[in-house]
Formats: structure tokens, C-alpha cells, sequence
């Protein structure tokens, strides 16, 4: 994708895609499983941020911002401070892992991550508050023209150990290399290719899970491919499975959105799935009591189950609800509009809060925003 037409694709992509860069003021976006206590160095205003995704072929800069009413002190890295001024962001490059922490008030941060290469493109993905023994994804993909990428960081000082384990519509895909274990140095970061463990599979999700140690992983993907537009994804994973997941929407139409849900658990899952438009809810009968086996990813193309009048819908809001088990869902969109072409993914949130903190999606936007 060309370099212009995707700076207005990720300005555009903080409607369509928010839970991607909105965090939560009010609490976690999901329910952690506990970890190891880390040393006193950590504490609870952390945040963990992510590398340039790809060694050589990608750059990254970080986007701080606070709730607070006055200045907040932000250490990087344990030997750097700056200060973050009310109702302002402080962006900088980044050239590894990043460590923030707020002293006195929480911080906030996302990372803009630009591709090069082959499949060139801007990604923004939310930085982290903590470390997980387990992270989930619910896309992915091994195919022709997919290059994709799990970023794995240890902040802590003791060496993490972690499996991968990975799921498709027809049930868990294995791969003893991945699934085995590998070491993450500590406060390090591991990429893991999953195109030289396993290839040929158009949609993958993936468990990466702390054998030994809490850590952090995001998903990044370069995309191109014959029948969809190309572009990049870059998105946080969630910590844990939940009963509800939301999606704010698109403002337009040309919009393609695939929902993915991924059931890593032993027991079958049943969720209903509903769409809100701006002139209200849609909720096709082909998305009630959606079951989803144990330990299997189910995508689901909307346009497939939307018909009628409601078909040319475009981008939408969408919510996923459980009545029975947990499960993890990520969106993947399709821009192929006149004014905009690409692919993004993004893990929704767990919950509503009565607050959002919105990162700029690209560092030099050329297009006016739109928040839902």
C-alpha cells in the first residue's frame, strides 16, 4: 500500500478500529490472571510498550499522554524522565521495548509502528499496563503473502519461557517447535515468525503461554494478497478470554468486516452477535446462538449474514456476547473505497468505561477524524 493512502487509512482507523489505541481510565480492558510479583522497580503505573515490529523494515514512535490535571513525571526505561503537561501527548522515536512509568498518576501510550518493504504501511497498537501468563489472538494468517510476526517482551528480570499454540476453523493446529517452549531474555524482546513454523493457513489464531514467567505479545502482519487489499496489522492480544467484546464502527460504506471468535477452551461456547448502524440495530438471525467448539476459531464474514436492505451497511459497530463459555474476538476490516484502501486488525475491548484516552493514529494525519 502506498505510503499516502495509508497515512489516511490509520487517521481513519481510529473510528472504525478504537479499542485499538482507547485504554480504559477507569480499569484493565480485561481481567488478568495473576503473575509473579514483580520487583518494587515495577509497580502498578507500568506500562509496557513494543519494538519496531520488523528488525530493518519497520520504525516505531511512542505516544504518551494522562489523565492527570498537572504535569506528570514519566520515567523511560529506569534512566530517562519526561514531563507530560495536562491535555497534551509527548510522542518520541522508539527503538526497543520501553518500560514508562507514571510518577504519581497513570500513563497512557500507544506505539505507531511504519512498515517497509514488500507491504509498506502504518500500524498502532496499545501499549500495555501489565504482563500476562497468557495472551490470545484471534487472527492471523500463514498464507501466500502473509508475513506475520508474534512480538514477545519480558520485562522482568528473571528469563520468561513460552509456548505457542495455534487454532483454525477446523481445530488446533500443532507444531511441537513452537508449542515446546522458547526462552525470552530477560527484559528482552523474542519475534517469533510464524511463517517459518507453518504455512498455507489463511486464518490462524493463536494462545502464546507463559510456561514460566509473565510477558507481553502483540501480533504483526504484512498482507498482501490478489482479492484484498493489502496493509498492515499491529495489535495488542488480550489477556483473557470474556463474555462480552466490543467493536465501535466505521462511518462509511466500501467497509469489509470479518469478525473472528476463538474458543481456546475445553468446553463449547454459544454467543450472539450484534450490529449497530447509525440508524440503529441490526441483528441478523443467522448471528444468534453462534456455536463455537472447544479449541477452534471461527471467522465470521458479516456480509455473509447480513441480507436484505441492511447488506450495503458498510463499516459497523459491532458486540459479541456469550450465554455460555468465554471466548476472544478480533476484527479484521477491508478499506476499498476511493479514498481509501487496506486491512487492519484489532483485539476489541472487554468492557465499557466512562472515559477513553484516543491516541492519534499516525504521527502526520492528512485526513479529518471521526470518533464513534
Amino acid at each position: 500500500m502506498r505510503r499516502g493512502r495509508d497515512l489516511a487509512l490509520t487517521v481513519f482507523l481510529l473510528a472504525a478500529l478504537l479499542s485499538g489505541v482507547a485504554f480504559d481510565l477507569a480499569s484493565d480492558d480485561v481481567e488478568l490472571e495473576p503473575v509473579t510479583q514483580a520487583p518494587s522497580i515495577f509497580d502498578e503505573r507500568s506500562v509496557y510498550c513494543p519494538p519496531p515490529p520488523r528488525v530493518g523494515q519497520s520504525t516505531s514512535k511512542l505516544v504518551l499522554g494522562s489523565p492527570a490535571t498537572t504535569e506528570v513525571p514519566v520515567g523511560i526505561d529506569g534512566d530517562e524522565r519526561v514531563g507530560l503537561a495536562p491535555e497534551r501527548i509527548v510522542v518520541r522515536a522508539n527503538q526497543h521495548s520501553s518500560d514508562l512509568v507514571g510518577y504519581g498518576a497513570e500513563v497512557l501510550a500507544s506505539a505507531l509502528a511504519t512498515f517497509t518493504g514488500k507491504t509498506s504501511g502504518l500500524g498502532a497498537a496499545r501499549c500495555s499496563k501489565a504482563a500476562s501468563p497468557r495472551w490470545y489472538f484471534a487472527e492471523g494468517s500463514s498464507a501466500l503473502g502473509a508475513e506475520q510476526r508474534f512480538v514477545i517482551y519480558n520485562p522482568f528480570p528473571d528469563e520468561a519461557v513460552v509456548g505457542i499454540s495455534l487454532f483454525t476453523p477446523k481445530g488446533p493446529q500443532s507444531n511441537a517447535n513452537l508449542s515446546e517452549g522458547l526462552a525470552v531474555p530477560a527484559g528482552e524482546t523474542v519475534v517469533v515468525e510464524l511463517n517459518e513454523f507453518i504455512r498455507g493457513i489463511r486464518v490462524v489464531g493463536a494462545e502464546v503461554v507463559g510456561k514460566r514467567g509473565g510477558v507481553i505479545a502483540w501480533r504483526a502482519l504484512q498482507v498482501s494478497s490478489e482479492d484484498r487489499p493489502q496493509g498492515v496489522q499491529f495489535t495488542l492480544g488480550a489477556a483473557a478470554p470474556a463474555s462480552e467484546w466490543f467493536f465501535p464502527g466505521g462511518v462509511e460504506k466500501g467497509i469489509d468486516e470479518r469478525v473472528s471468535l476463538l474458543n481456546p477452551s475445553e468446553e463449547e461456547a454459544v454467543a450472539t452477535i450484534s450490529i449497530a448502524t447509525q440508524e440503529g440495530t441490526i441483528q441478523p438471525p443467522k448471528l444468534l446462538e453462534v456455536v463455537v467448539p472447544p479449541r477452534t476459531l471461527l471467522p465470521l464474514p458479516l456480509v455473509d449474514y447480513i441480507g436484505g436492505s441492511d447488506k450495503d451497511v458498510g463499516g459497523a459497530s459491532v458486540v459479541v456476547r456469550t450465554s455460555t463459555g468465554a471466548l476472544v474476538a478480533e476484527r479484521t476490516v477491508y478499506y476499498d473505497t476511493r479514498r481509501l484502501s487496506g486491512v487492519a486488525s484489532e483485539v476489541g475491548a472487554a468492557r465499557t468505561g466512562p472515559r477513553w484516552f484516543l491516541a492519534p493514529r499516525s504521527s502526520a494525519p492528512r485526513r479529518t477524524r471521526w470518533w464513534c
